[in-house]
């Protein structure tokens, strides 16, 4: 990857004037909260690494006191989930750029809560290994779905003059993944509801949250724009342009 990325011919960004560091996140937070598609996938990725990985942090509750299989168990319900995860990365590097990326993000977090909330249920209820790795493989596919087509997606329509601020904001939100953990503990830790309870009700409050703002938000069609020239414009409303304080400004 060193010597792919060394022999990369990356044009070089003319960069505004900067204000400081203050001045320049801050036009990082206004650039993301005037465009609504930026917003709808950061608020998504935070939510789903709050409420939708927490099972990680629980998987030795699953495989001792659930499901009774012990840490080789443990290490086979985290380790097919790889399984799935390297399909889809393997289809998805196989379609093409206009691929709908948006559909891509909903149905990929909408189905990744359900799948977590179905693997917390059955796994209490049911109590079948075999129904948990077939759920841990599903989970894997639409959480990589999901994930590759968020991070593609903000790539390809942040202007290369605020990439890095953008990112790192969403680097924030995606490594939250710990405090998922602590929600789900607290949870957890109340007798009438138990860890698997608490972990279906982190991936229904995926799923949920997934669709609404989906059906809330208007401007998702610029994740399926052809370019990242084109893609840029919509999100913004207007031409891409060198960013200055005027043009990131709210409304």
């Amino acid at each position: 990857m060193a010597v792919a990325t060394y022999r990369l011919q990356v044009p070089r960004v003319t960069r505004t004037s900067s204000g400081g560091a203050a001045h320049d996140i801050m036009e990082g937070l206004h650039f993301i909260r005037r465009n609504s598609a930026f917003s709808f996938l950061m608020r998504l990725t935070f939510f789903h690494s709050l409420f939708g990985t927490a099972y990680i942090m629980l998987m030795p509750v699953f495989a001792v006191d659930i499901l009774e299989i012990g840490a080789d168990g443990q290490g086979l319900l985290l380790g097919v989930g790889a399984i799935g995860a390297l399909a889809t990365t393997f289809w998805l590097a196989t379609r093409s750029n206009d691929a709908p990326k948006a559909m891509l993000i909903i149905i990929g977090g909408v189905m990744s809560g359900i799948s977590v909330a179905a693997f917390a249920i059955t796994a209490e209820y049911v109590g079948s290994f075999a129904l948990a790795l077939v759920l841990m493989v599903i989970v894997g596919i639409f959480n990589t779905a999901f994930i590759t087509a968020t991070q593609s997606s903000l790539q390809m329509m942040v202007p290369d003059e605020i990439r890095g601020r953008v990112m790192g904001f969403y680097g924030m939100t995606y490594s939250i993944r710990p405090l998922g953990g602590v929600q789900a503990s607290v949870l957890a830790s109340i007798s009438i509801i138990g860890a698997p309870i608490a972990i279906a009700i982190g991936g229904v409050a995926v799923a949920v949250f997934a669709t609404a703002s989906a059906l809330m938000n208007r401007n998702l069609r610029a994740l399926d724009a052809p370019s990242p020239e084109s893609a840029a414009s919509q999100v913004a409303g207007e031409q891409t342009q060198p960013l200055s304080p005027s043009t990131l400004r709210p409304g």
